[in-house]
């Protein structure tokens, strides 16, 4: 998939540094003050990075998604955080995401987390999947460590 650190801070670009080149353009989002260094500050309605697709971006049998967020509550629908689908067919493959009220709602929910505290989580979501259909899933394992 990707790994991107957020910190540019000035550009409108986001870098991956991993070695599969998804670098993304940010739409609307602003640079601010991170857990530790840069973040971005999405507006929760229309703001986002928009990463090419690529087949390394597909979810395979193993994947892990890491991240730092810090949710502010919102009237909008979901606050994703990380995800992957096809426009076209809005196949979601996979969705780290919030709901209107800073609550957990991903495409393979497991616990219930309300993230909109004024706090920074840091949050893992680990899976291994037989296949990419999450009623296939072996393990879905869902962390979120507050710092």
């Amino acid at each position: 998939m990707g790994i991107w650190l957020l910190d540019e801070k000035t550009s409108n670009k986001v870098k991956d540094v991993s070695d599969n080149d998804n670098h993304g353009e940010i739409q609307g989002a602003k640079w601010a003050k991170g857990k530790f260094g840069s973040a971005l500050k999405f507006n929760g309605k229309t703001d986002r990075v928009v990463i090419p697709n690529s087949d390394s971006l597909y979810a395979k049998k193993v994947w892990t998604i890491t991240s730092w967020i810090f949710v502010n509550e919102s009237e909008v629908g979901f606050g994703h955080i990380l995800g992957k689908r096809n426009d076209w067919e809005n196949n979601t493959n996979y969705a780290f995401r919030t709901d209107g009220k800073g609550i957990n709602n991903n495409s393979f929910p497991v616990i219930l987390n309300r993230y909109c505290d004024s706090c920074f989580h840091k949050i893992f979501y680990i899976t291994a999947m037989s296949m990419f259909n999450p009623a296939d899933a072996l393990t879905n394992i869902e962390l979120a460590v507050e710092s």
